[in-house]
């Protein structure tokens, strides 16, 4: 006997699907809560979380390498 349809797709791939994204939901939500932890222990530690962000922002990270040895790349 053939696997149920729906909408064209088998109903127990579309379920796979459904339960890996939910289960990268709720990683990226505990990942979530752990940056900002780490944020949090940062500021408590007196750095400037802002400049912090800005640095994990930055394309490729050049910031952070400007930051660590100087402006000396030509």
């Amino acid at each position: 006997m053939s696997e149920p349809e729906v909408g064209g797709i088998a109903a127990d791939r579309l379920r796979s699907i459904v339960e890996r994204i939910e289960r990268l939901e709720e990683e990226l939500k505990g990942l979530t809560n752990d940056i900002k932890d780490i944020y949090a222990e940062a500021k408590s530690a007196g750095f400037d979380v802002p400049v912090i962000r800005r640095i994990n922002w930055s394309p490729s990270g050049w910031l952070l390498k400007i930051m660590m040895n100087g402006n000396n790349e030509k």
